[in-house]
């Protein structure tokens, strides 16, 4: 049975010792506590069951919404040619 540092795991698991310790963290990686919180070890044998190594992303942020349409003097809608804004013809 051997154990494995934060900065080994990250080596084997070929991520950073962040990703490592954000997974402790997350709870999805089995870990002990030696005297103190920054010593960490992991078995090396949990490593290799424990599933992907990248840990859980926040969701991205909602995207703003649509601009409303632009519209001429009193609500008529304007329409576009050539890049130019032009009002609709009137009959």
């Amino acid at each position: 049975m051997s154990f494995l540092t934060v900065e080994e795991a990250a080596a084997v698991l070929k991520v950073t010792p962040g990703v490592v310790s954000k997974l402790v963290r997350e709870g999805r990686l089995k870990h002990i506590r030696l005297s103190g919180k920054q010593n960490i070890r992991i078995q090396e044998a949990d490593l290799y069951t424990m599933g992907p190594a990248q840990p859980k992303r926040k969701p991205a942020p909602k995207a703003a919404p649509a601009k409303a349409k632009a519209s001429g003097p009193k609500g008529t809608p304007v329409t576009k040619t050539n890049g130019k804004a032009q009002e609709p013809a009137t009959v």
